[in-house]
């Protein structure tokens, strides 16, 4: 090795090692051998600058979608709460643009219910055409204390195509139910 490529890649691997808060920050992590791309989403904690925001997000119905100062552990200021409803269900979604390919997927998210429903999160690929197909793999958020929550996904995309993340306070016509989503992440595993 040159000795004048020798001292910048030791400051390199210096600053990768010791920066804080690589997860949030969006550089990758190592989880079980494989590192990831860090986080694709752009507002993962439905908050902005210490106010609540959406941006980066669409809403399917605001009546039923709402902010709380109830967060998890190493949570900011708040989470997004979303009713369980009979009909088209309340959620909050967005679409990011994906490399095309095979890749695997991790989606993960903070996440707590109160009331007998809860809701879930879902994957989905949106075409050029607009049209959204979800995949049939849909992970639920169950305990009523805040609890860490991922699901894994092996996903094909064409070039163009967008990957949905959908995270949805549930159907119910008669029972009631909340929940609540904060520290969302969407990464790419590599092996």
């Amino acid at each position: 090795m040159k000795p004048g490529i020798f001292i910048p890649g030791l400051i390199i691997l210096f600053l990768a090692v010791a920066a804080p808060g690589c997860k949030e920050s969006g550089s990758g992590s190592i989880e079980n051998g494989e590192e990831s791309s860090g986080n694709l989403l752009l507002n993962p904690s439905f908050e902005s600058n210490g106010v609540p925001s959406l941006e980066h997000w669409s809403v399917q119905d605001t009546f039923l979608v709402r902010f709380s100062a109830d967060v998890p552990p190493g949570g900011g200021s708040f989470s997004v709460s979303i009713e369980a409803n009979w009909g088209p269900p309340g959620f909050v979604r967005t679409a990011l643009p994906v490399p095309a390919g095979v890749h695997r997927y991790r989606l993960s998210w903070w996440g707590k219910k109160s009331g007998q429903i809860y809701g879930g999160a879902y994957l989905g690929i949106q075409k050029s055409d607009t049209l959204i197909l979800f995949l049939p793999k849909t992970s639920y958020t169950s305990d009523s204390t805040w609890a860490e929550y991922a699901s894994l996904d092996t996903i094909t995309t064409e070039a163009g195509d967008k990957l949905v993340v959908t995270f949805s306070g549930g159907v119910s016509q008669w029972l009631t139910g909340t929940t609540y989503f904060d520290l969302c992440s969407l990464e790419i595993l590599y092996p």
